[in-house]
């Protein structure tokens, strides 16, 4: 395809173990096909594909909602007193809703299983 036109920048927040910020920002090479014009942006395996919240930020927001009893403001207060992060309300819940997508066809197949009752008898 030649050389690339322009090359984009994203930016990735996450938060690895143990609980120090890491951003991330990768280097994504964008082509223009000299056959049909399309533009064709390169990926990078460690980079999500969606959003700029890795892994670790969605376990933790999500961990943070269950510990808190589920309420958001308290998630974002924490994130802001405890991590330095200042996300929106809007963000946290959208980093709650992919979560809950990602793990949406599994708990599906979780519940297609057929189960078989332990018996279990004490002596």
């Amino acid at each position: 395809m030649g050389s690339p036109i322009r090359t984009e920048k994203k930016t990735i927040f996450d938060i690895p173990p143990p609980q120090k910020i890491k951003v991330t920002e990768y280097d994504l090479d964008v082509y223009r096909c000299s056959n049909c014009g399309m533009y064709v942006k390169s990926k990078h395996r460690d980079c999500p594909q969606e959003r700029d919240m890795g892994i670790y930020l969605l376990n933790y927001i999500k961990m943070l909602k269950y510990n808190l009893l589920g309420v958001i403001k308290k998630v974002q207060e924490f994130l802001s007193v405890n991590n330095d992060i200042d996300l929106s309300v809007k963000g946290i819940n959208d980093a709650l809703l992919r979560v809950g997508d990602i793990c949406k066809s599994e708990y599906m197949n979780i519940r297609k299983m057929t189960w078989t009752p332990l018996i279990c008898t004490i002596f």
